[in-house]
């Protein structure tokens, strides 16, 4: 019997399932991410905070002043720096996001934002660092060109925002919406500029309009678009008000002064700044400042003079003030309750002292203080009429010069120590003969007849002797047209310089008495307001120049006592 043999089959190992992975749970992901980017925000959020605290209240303890001052001395944008950091950081998760989803789905319905985060995250990144080395005294401020370029660009960046939102959300109104917002932003631009005088913020949006209504007519997109015809009438609409802008900004590129080399000598002062004056040595300028009803007398000055804010409670309107002895003191005709007083303030401690109680007519332009005789003048009503008088800080009381029925306007001391002034009601000025108390019009009799009708027709309102005392500027108004006109000292070559319907003011004399400086008040093209600027005429030529471009507003001009400077309100 044949044997077998019997093989025992080779049997495989059993095969085991891999397990399923788990799904992730998108819940617990979306909140841990929100945690993440709200942890992020709010640490952001709170360096602002503390960096915006820090400049308003500046919580330093005094220990601690001379390690920030030294190595962080700006430290409010030091602290702001790391806020815009966070928050930068924040979009940068938020982008990485986006990028993932993206590639996980082609069609990914927000993709069109990835660009768009990834300039917010250079933006906020910049910024933060600039912030933070500014803080550090490593880099310069920016100013005000810089801000207002950073202000532009980041506009420019929402209008580009916007600009792919209806591409990418209204496809197929598009260029409709494109063309809108350039009709609105040129109708704004129209209206900061016609009604505010807002040249900077109406130019950035003039560009702004500009470049949405080219992308608007011009974008034609993937799919058809609708309101042509719509499209096409608001980008006609946008030009009507682009068009008259343009037209007045040319004077902003050719300017009708000499270019000048401007210092700020102060910035950011809050309330309402008027009536600059320098001081004699030209080491000091005073001025008002009214804030939340509230004036002021205010003194700017170097390092060896300090500044000087001195409180006035009981003023309650607009003042003027004069430097007397030498810039020791200023004398101002402090108006309070309808009247007015003459105070003395100390010009290094602010001390005050009243001179006279009541009856003050308020201060002109022209020499009030002659410095030879150490003699101050001014006018005060009451009685029959208006009274000339004197002060002296020798003496310390006023003694009254020459007694009039009529108003005496604008009086100033002549080189020989007589005094010359107006009355409002004739055409010349007069000249007082202080030994004889005789005030003598300057233009004879028959000057006047032969001179005709701007003679007798024109009352005087201000008179002032020119600094080398050759000639006499006057100031004469009449139904509502203000004239400007020279003459000699003794009355011949009258000479008519400038004649207006604006209000001027501030009027004075270059130290050279070449030029005539003076504020004006009135319309400039393109604005529906009055605008005030400071205006340079020439007393030979009668040509007149703006100081700056006259649709930036200026006003309260001071001339500097050495002529090389002018200081004013901007």
């Amino acid at each position: 019997m044949a044997e077998s043999v019997n093989a025992d089959p080779i049997t495989a190992p059993p095969q085991t399932k891999p397990k399923p992975k788990k799904k992730p749970n998108q819940l617990l992901e979306g909140i841990s991410s929100f945690l993440r980017t709200t942890t992020w925000i709010l640490v952001g959020l709170v360096f602002l905070f503390l960096g915006v605290i820090c400049k308003i209240k500046q919580p330093v303890p005094a220990a601690w002043e001379p390690f920030f001052n030294q190595y962080i001395p700006h430290l409010p944008y030091f602290i702001c720096g790391f806020g815009f950091l966070c928050l930068g950081h924040v979009r940068s998760m938020v982008r990485k996001q986006y990028i993932a989803e993206q590639k996980k789905d082609v069609l990914f319905p927000h993709a069109w934002k990835i660009s768009l985060i990834r300039t917010q995250v250079f933006i906020l990144y910049g910024a933060g660092l600039y912030a933070i080395l500014f803080g550090l005294n490593f880099v310069p401020a920016v100013g005000m060109l810089g801000l207002v370029f950073c202000i532009a660009c980041f506009l420019f960046y929402l209008l580009l925002y916007q600009i792919e939102y209806f591409k990418n959300r209204l496809q197929a109104a598009a260029a409709l919406r494109i063309t809108m917002m350039a009709f609105i932003l040129s109708g704004l631009s129209f209206w900061l500029w016609t009604a505010f005088q807002m040249i900077i913020p109406s130019l950035i949006l003039a560009f702004l309009a500009i470049f949405a209504g080219i992308y608007g007519v011009a974008y034609s997109g993937a799919v058809t678009q609708r309101g042509g015809w719509l499209k096409y009438v608001l980008a006609v609409a946008a030009i009507a008000f682009l068009s008259p802008i343009a037209y007045y900004a040319l004077d902003l590129r050719n300017s009708r002064t000499d270019a000048l080399d401007t210092a700020v000598v102060a910035q950011g002062l809050g309330g309402e700044i008027e009536n600059l004056v320098y001081s004699p040595k030209g080491n000091q300028i005073a001025f008002n400042q009214k804030i939340n009803d509230q004036w002021s007398l205010r003194i700017l000055g170097s390092d060896i003079l300090p500044s000087l804010t001195v409180k006035l409670p009981e003023v309650d309107d607009s003042f003027h003030s004069v430097f007397v002895e030498g810039g020791k003191s200023l004398l101002i005709d402090a108006p309070a309750g309808g009247d007015r007083r003459l105070v003395k303030v100390n010009a290094t401690t602010g001390a005050l002292s009243v001179l006279v109680e009541s009856g003050l007519e308020p201060f002109s332009g022209g020499v009030l203080w002659l410095d030879a005789t150490q003699q101050f003048l001014f006018v005060t009503a009451g009685g029959k009429g208006y009274n000339l008088n004197v002060w002296t800080p020798e003496k310390a009381r006023s003694t009254v010069l020459y007694s009039s029925p009529e108003r005496i306007l604008s009086p100033s001391w002549l080189d020989d120590g007589e005094v010359v002034f107006v009355d409002g009601i004739h055409s010349t000025p007069y000249v007082l003969n202080l030994k004889h108390k005789i005030a003598k019009p300057v233009v004879l009799d028959e000057q006047v007849k032969v001179e005709g009708e701007l003679s007798e027709k024109d009352p005087l309102i201000e008179v002032l002797p020119s600094p080398d005392h050759f000639r006499y500027l006057c100031e004469s108004r009449k139904n509502g047209k203000t004239t400007l006109w020279t003459m000699l000292m003794d009355g011949t070559k009258r000479e008519e310089l400038d004649k207006t319907n604006d209000q001027l003011s501030d009027i004075a004399w270059s130290t050279d008495a070449q030029k005539i400086v003076f504020q004006k008040n009135g319309l400039e093209r393109g604005f529906t307001s009055n605008i005030k600027g400071v205006e340079v005429l020439d007393a030979n030529l009668g040509t007149t120049e703006n100081l700056i471009p006259q649709q930036i507003s200026s006003h309260s001009p001071a001339v500097s006592p050495d002529g090389i400077k002018i200081a004013f309100v901007a």
